[in-house]
């Protein structure tokens, strides 16, 4: 992910928590889906496509990244990244398999 990437979805959090605040829960959602849904993107079009032999680590491989990653988190934002997963398994992508 670029730098300018990142920003781009800080702003949004940002955002997203000002609308928390203000009690402007619909806001706070869309803008929460609409980052969700940003990284999944970009993370998705870094992996795709993938070989049917090579799936299988690339499975591994984001397990093994994702948990190394919460392993530095607080407990809030573990508990935020649980309530996160579940938004995003509502997302649908294009499974992009090729044959080598």
């Amino acid at each position: 992910m670029t730098k300018e990437f990142l920003l781009n979805c800080d702003t949004k959090i940002a955002k997203s928590i000002a609308c928390t605040a203000a009690k402007h829960d619909d806001e706070h959602f869309d803008i929460t889906k609409e980052v969700a849904t940003d990284v999944v993107r970009t993370i998705t079009e870094s992996i795709m496509p993938i070989s049917e032999l090579t799936a299988p680590y690339v499975v591994a491989a984001l397990r093994s990244l994702a948990n190394g990653i919460e392993e530095g988190m607080d407990p809030l934002d573990k508990e935020y990244a649980k309530v996160l997963q579940i938004l995003m398994g509502r997302i649908q992508f294009k499974r992009e398999v090729e044959r080598v």
